[in-house]
């Protein structure tokens, strides 16, 4: 079976690769809480807007938002079995995690991979909770077996709209 985890970003990446969780790792390194944005997240046009709004603000070359963010976008082109998106409460991962919602949407078959949202608010026994880059490898693979949840297409259908007025 072909399994994908998307991270929202490197700071899960280094644990993520001390799990025991087969799969292949795919690094979300946008923030598409900020900057320009179309609706059709599958065009080029969106995909050039974002490498040259990336350039300027952060002064990253385009070859660096290449590397990083759109070889790494190819691998959602490969077909997986399942797919399962790392993603958090705060503003930022809920953005990103909406537009990786809707580029599945808009270029996956939804009827093939199964779909599951990692999403934690909290961690047991963990007070002032701030995400899961400051958990190890353990702690990832406890939400991965505890709180995994299966996304529907209505949870898709529900994505598209929230997109559509950002």
């Amino acid at each position: 079976m072909s399994v994908l985890h998307i991270l929202n970003g490197d700071s899960t990446a280094h644990t993520f690769a001390e799990t025991g969780l087969k799969g292949d790792v795919l690094v979300w390194r946008e923030v598409l809480s900020e900057g320009p944005l179309i609706e059709n997240i599958t065009s080029g046009e969106f995909w050039k807007d974002r490498s040259a709004w990336i350039s300027d603000t952060f002064n990253d070359g385009a070859e660096g938002y290449q590397q990083n963010v759109l070889n790494e976008l190819a691998r959602l082109e490969d077909p997986h079995d399942e797919i399962n998106l790392w993603f958090e409460f705060d503003l930022h991962c809920q953005v990103n995690m909406l537009g990786v919602m809707n580029y599945l949407k808009q270029k996956t078959d939804l009827s093939g991979p199964a779909i599951f949202l990692i999403c934690p608010d909290d961690y047991p026994g963990k007070e002032d909770f701030r995400g899961m880059g400051e958990l190890n490898a353990e702690e990832l693979e406890y939400l991965y077996d505890n709180i995994r949840t299966q996304l529907s297409e209505i949870d898709f259908i529900v994505a598209a709209e929230a997109w559509a007025f950002m």
